[in-house]
């Protein structure tokens, strides 16, 4: 579940304890008819590809800040203990869980 469900639908003022693994990026899909797509000159659809990849972008550091500032309204508000399980927050090459808390 979205960490921003977490906090919108108030699961974290009775739930004290998450553990937040990140395993589901969000999706932006961009959709065009690939005739078309073809259809046109090289430089528009250049222009198009890089407009996807900059919204895309765009996008992740979007859900990624909020995901940073609903993590850190559970911890204030609720009270809750959030727990960063097998990605980058990991302190040691031992450690697998770390407690932001």
């Amino acid at each position: 579940m979205p960490i921003s469900n977490l906090y919108s639908m108030k699961w974290t003022e009775v739930g004290k304890y998450v553990a937040r693994i990140d395993e589901f990026p969000q999706d932006i899909v961009i959709v065009m008819n690939n005739k078309k797509f073809e259809s046109l000159p090289e430089d528009l659809q250049q222009i198009l590809v890089d407009a996807a990849n900059d919204a895309g972008d765009y996008g992740t550091e979007l859900a990624h800040k909020s995901a940073e500032e609903d993590t850190e309204r559970i911890k204030e508000e609720h009270g809750s203990r959030v727990y960063y399980i097998g990605y980058g927050r990991v302190a040691g090459e031992d450690e697998t869980i770390t407690s932001t808390n």
